[in-house]
């Protein structure tokens, strides 16, 4: 009776065991043992002590399966290799690739015609190896890519992320850092100069106006204008706006700078920066297999070359400036939407993008579409112009005061009638300066 006793209450001593270590300990011989060990415990040849680390090895196991049970099925683990990383491997994997195909053309050429029909009919007696390695390749691909999907915040359209926000916003305040070094060998204006409070207010003014997105409150917004002649301004995904004096130059209203403004930071609420990324890892995959691929069955080393070009010309036009084109789009989208509930006048978004086509056109700047990671600037101004009783009906929602009068649209198609006249001028050798002006109250006979 006495023995059931101590028995009992070793065993409540062993429940109320909190050690569970972080590492398994030394599970040598554990399931062999294991029946002794239950045998020992019974016959309580054992202290509570030396009990106690003896079942070390089973609280481990069972705090795994706890765990097992409790975590979120996932086809594959999340990628916590941080970016940068894939930035080193990449022309190392090309080459390694490269090299790997190569090797195994001059390999396979050196062989006797006997010995590659032995290898042949070696895989073809171990074709369902060969068969389920090849398949294991795609279908490996085909969970990779599904388990990576999110959904996109605000448009809600799935996309393919393979870094985690945190790993992806280190590198972007690497970039700013960087960036910041940069310029400083280039005038960056005062917070106090008239351009830098010209940025601070339109942006100011989209923030409050789409503080209902929780996207814009979770960024911290900075403004840095640049002196620089060039008309361009974009927005790190950390919420670090960079605009430069030569674009300030170029838009006359606050308006235009809101078409601006908004399109960019429309990329960062958008976290466009991560998805590229993550869309160029992905293509980057299948191009070091092509690469190898190329380099094991084309025969020559020089048309291998030449095929190696051509096939990333072809991605690059056929996968990266489309997939580019499509952010874009998405982007003036939303930004045209941000700058709406902003009150600003929305008209101006068509007057910019056509003032846009012009100067590129006049500089020689314009090129086919499909040749651009960004929609022509025509295609943008019309676009805008085709949604805008939407974006007129949104103002009215978000009780919008009126619009001027004059239709900032009705400049821009002057504008471009302007333009086109001058450039059919130039192009038939004419003189505009020598065209008498007919007057407006003129009457043909």
């Amino acid at each position: 009776m006495s023995r059931r006793l101590e028995q009992t209450r070793i065993s409540r001593r062993l429940e109320q065991t909190q050690f569970i270590p972080d590492e398994p300990p030394n599970v040598t011989g554990f399931l062999n043992q294991l029946q002794g060990k239950k045998e020992r415990l019974v016959k309580l040849k054992r202290t509570p002590k030396m009990l106690k680390s003896s079942i070390q090895p089973i609280a481990w196991l069972n705090r795994q399966c706890l765990l097992g049970q409790t975590r979120a099925f996932h086809f594959t683990r999340r990628n916590d290799v941080p970016p940068i990383i894939w930035v080193v491997v990449r022309p190392i994997a090309n080459i390694i690739a490269i090299l790997a195909g190569r090797g195994l053309r001059k390999w396979w050429q050196k062989l006797a015609p006997s010995q590659q029909q032995k290898f042949w009919q070696l895989l073809k007696s171990r074709w369902y190896l060969v068969g389920g390695g090849i398949a294991l390749v795609p279908a490996g691909g085909v969970i990779y890519y599904i388990s990576h999907l999110e959904e996109s915040p605000i448009t809600e359209r799935k996309r393919f992320i393979a870094f985690t926000h945190e790993q992806f916003m280190s590198i972007c305040e690497f970039e700013a850092k960087a960036l910041q070094e940069t310029y400083k060998e280039v005038t960056l204006l005062d917070e106090t100069s008239q351009a830098v409070r010209q940025v601070m207010r339109v942006k100011d003014r989209l923030c409050h106006a789409n503080k209902d997105l929780a996207q814009m409150v979770e960024h911290n917004w900075t403004v840095t204008v640049v002196k620089s002649p060039e008309q361009n301004a974009f927005v790190l995904p950390t919420g670090q706006i960079f605009v430069f004096t030569g674009l300030l130059d170029f838009v006359t209203n606050d308006d235009q700078l809101a078409v601006v403004l908004g399109h960019e930071m429309a990329h960062a609420l958008l976290s466009h920066g991560a998805e590229k990324m993550s869309f160029s890892q992905l293509v980057d995959l299948f191009i070091i297999g092509a690469m190898a691929a190329i380099w094991l069955f084309i025969p020559f080393d020089g048309i291998a070359l030449i095929t190696q070009w051509f096939y990333k010309k072809v991605t690059k036009l056929l996968l990266h400036m489309p997939y580019d084109r499509n952010m874009e789009k998405e982007a003036d989208k939303v930004g045209i939407n941000l700058m709406a509930k902003a009150c600003y006048d929305v008209r101006e978004a068509v007057r910019f993008w056509t003032m846009m086509d012009i100067a590129q056109e006049k500089d020689g700047e314009n090129v086919a579409e499909f040749l651009s990671t960004h929609p022509s600037s025509r295609n943008r101004a019309e676009y805008f112009d085709h949604i805008m009783p939407r974006l007129l009906d949104l103002r009215e929602v978000c009780k919008c005061p009126k619009l001027p009068p004059l239709d900032p649209r009705m400049l821009a198609k002057s504008e471009r009638i302007t333009s086109d006249s001058v450039r059919t001028a130039n192009i038939a050798r004419q003189n505009l300066r020598q065209v008498v002006k007919v007057p407006d109250d003129y009457q043909p006979k």
